[in-house]
């Protein structure tokens, strides 16, 4: 997997922030219950942004959007026509309770999707311990 990022400065509170990631496959010629058969599969790319709003220090509030598409696999040349598309959107917020103790709360849920399961809804809580 390889990624690019950066973080762009729109004022002293606000930022954008943006990333491409790719996703590299190597050729499975082991593949199916005889092992007999190759699988190939593309590339798989996201684009990542955000809008963060550095509401004090160390407390910050997140609007994002991600889009993932590609990965089309072929077994033995043919194709699957199984591209993924995955657009989903995202609302963080993360504040330090202490100076080494982080809370982060997310809340999601994909857009739209072509070609595999979609959340409805999504939760992820963090504690981040500082050393």
């Amino acid at each position: 997997m390889f990624q690019f990022g950066g973080t762009y400065q729109l004022s002293q509170q606000l930022d954008a922030e943006g990333a491409v990631d790719a996703t590299l496959f190597g050729k499975n010629k082991k593949f199916g219950a005889s092992g007999a058969d190759t699988l190939q599969q593309k590339a798989l790319y996201q684009l990542q942004g955000s809008l963060n709003w550095h509401q004090g220090p160390g407390t910050l509030l997140a609007a994002g959007l991600s889009h993932t598409f590609g990965g089309i696999q072929r077994v033995n040349g043919v194709s699957l026509e199984n591209e993924i598309t995955t657009t989903k959107a995202t609302l963080t917020a993360s504040t330090f309770v202490s100076p080494s103790l982080q809370v982060l709360v997310s809340v999601g849920r994909d857009l739209k999707v072509g070609n595999g399961f979609k959340e409805s809804s999504r939760l992820n809580v963090r504690l981040l311990q500082v050393f």
